[in-house]
C-alpha cells in the first residue's frame, strides 16, 4: 500500500492491501462493513470493496444485536441491513442508533414508538424509553406506564416516575 492523498486502504494482518478506496474518509461500521465518504455522501461497502448501499448523509455503526445500521438522508432516518437494503424506509424524524433488547425508539410527526425486526409499534405517547427486562416505559400527559415488545400496554400510564425493570420488578 502506497500512501496517497484521498486514498484509503484496507489491509490484512500481514500488511497486504486488500482493497483501495478513493475517498475522503473510511469508517469501520462493524459487521465487516465500512462507511466510505466521498463527494459529500456516505455509502456502505463490504471488506472486499463492493458497494452495498445507495448514498446517505450519515451512517451509524451496525448494531450487532439486530445487524441494522441507522442511516440519514436530509432530516429523516431509516435502517439498513447488512446486505445494503433498507429494512425501515427513511421516514422517521428521529431514530435511536442503538437497539435495546432488539428495539429502537423512533418518532414520526407527533407519534412516538419503537421498531424491532417484527415491524413498527406506535403509541399515543409523549416519550418512549429503552427496553430493560422486557419492558419499556412511556409517558402520556406527565404519567408513565410500560409496554412489552409487542407494543401492548402491560402497565397503564398512572405513575409519576418509573425505573427500569430488573428481575421482573421496577421501582415506580
Amino acid at each position: 500500500c502506497q500512501a496517497r492523498p484521498d486514498v484509503w486502504y484496507l489491509g490484512d494482518r500481514q500488511g497486504q492491501c486488500i482493497c483501495e478506496f478513493r475517498c475522503t474518509e473510511v469508517v469501520d461500521l462493524s459487521a465487516r462493513r465500512l462507511g466510505v465518504y466521498r463527494y459529500g455522501q456516505w455509502i456502505v461497502c463490504s471488506y472486499s470493496g463492493a458497494a452495498l448501499s445507495a448514498a446517505f448523509d450519515a451512517v451509524a455503526p451496525f448494531d450487532a444485536t439486530v445487524e441494522l445500521a441507522r442511516v440519514r438522508r436530509g432530516r429523516r432516518f431509516g435502517y439498513l441491513a447488512l446486505d445494503g437494503k433498507l429494512i425501515f424506509t427513511i421516514e422517521y424524524d428521529s431514530a435511536d442508533a442503538v437497539f435495546s433488547e432488539g428495539a429502537a425508539t423512533v418518532s414520526r410527526g407527533n407519534r412516538v414508538g419503537f421498531i424491532n425486526l417484527s415491524g413498527e409499534h406506535w403509541l399515543e405517547a409523549d416519550e418512549f424509553g429503552m427496553f430493560a427486562g422486557g419492558r419499556a416505559c412511556f409517558r402520556v400527559k406527565g404519567r408513565y406506564g410500560y409496554v412489552n415488545h409487542f407494543g401492548h400496554v402491560v402497565l397503564p400510564s398512572v405513575f409519576l416516575d418509573v425505573g427500569d425493570f430488573r428481575d421482573d420488578r421496577a421501582v415506580v
